[in-house]
Order: structure tokens, then C-alpha cells, then sequence
């Protein structure tokens, strides 16, 4: 049995203008509890959207723990995703790992691989940009 179950009717057409960016982070540079799964989950994701959903492989990013760096984030949702973003183009988001919301603001953060959460604001991904960059 597989992870992935094919679609018994067929596979829908290739989505050429759909794009992913698929983050699990299971273990943390930090010494942050493992979270459990994260990274087969995330590799789940990305076969499902690929061999179900269709979606061309180029056109998804993983990124698992270690590549899963803040710089690795902002990178592929700053820069990749803009770059291939159009009007009628289809994105996905998937972060499976540890979030952390500011204490002093209460805004929620994703922590990266390279993320303290006793310094979320500056080592985490704020949602709030995340949302902005997908707009």
C-alpha cells in the first residue's frame, strides 16, 4: 500500500501554471523538540501533489530540516514564488514543523530549522509576511 492513493478515474491534466513550496522540519538546529514526522510528511505532500494532483516536479520545492533554513524560506517565497507567480497561477503552501507566536505581539511565527524561538521575531517566518508575499 502506498503512501500516495492514485485517483481510480485518472490523474487530471499536467498543471503547468501550479507551483508548491513544501516545508517539514522534524529535526531542529536549536536543540527544539523533534517534531515527529514532519519531514516524511512534507516528502508525502510533495508525491501527492506530483503523482495526484498533477503538478509538474519542477514546479515543487521541498525543503526538508537542514534546507529548511530561514534563508531557505525566504528565498523560494520571496523570490521563487514571485517569480513564477501570474495571475492564474495556482500555489501551495505546506509547512509541517514547529510554530511560535511573539510574545509581545502575539503574531504568529514558523520556525525554521535555524530558528530560536526565545528570538522568534528575528530568527522566525512571520506569517504575516508570508500572507503579504502570497498577497
Amino acid at each position: 500500500m502506498s503512501d500516495v492513493d492514485l485517483v481510480p478515474a485518472g490523474k487530471p491534466a499536467a498543471r503547468k501554471n501550479a507551483y508548491a513550496l513544501v516545508i517539514g522540519i522534524e529535526q531542529y538546529q536549536q536543540g527544539l523538540p523533534k517534531a515527529d514526522f514532519a519531514a516524511r510528511d512534507a516528502q508525502v505532500t510533495k508525491d501527492y501533489l506530483i503523482k495526484v494532483m498533477s503538478y509538474q516536479e519542477e514546479n515543487v520545492v521541498l525543503l526538508i530540516n537542514e534546507r529548511a533554513t530561514k534563508t531557505g524560506m525566504e528565498k523560494y517565497a520571496e523570490h521563487w514564488l514571485p517569480n513564477h507567480v501570474e495571475k492564474d497561477t495556482s500555489v501551495f503552501v505546506y509547512f509541517s514543523g514547529h510554530g511560535s507566536p511573539n510574545p509581545k505581539t502575539g503574531d504568529a511565527y514558523l520556525v525554521p530549522y535555524d530558528g530560536d524561538p526565545a528570538f522568534v521575531d528575528a530568527t522566525g517566518y512571520s506569517l504575516k509576511r508570508l500572507y503579504e508575499q502570497l498577497g
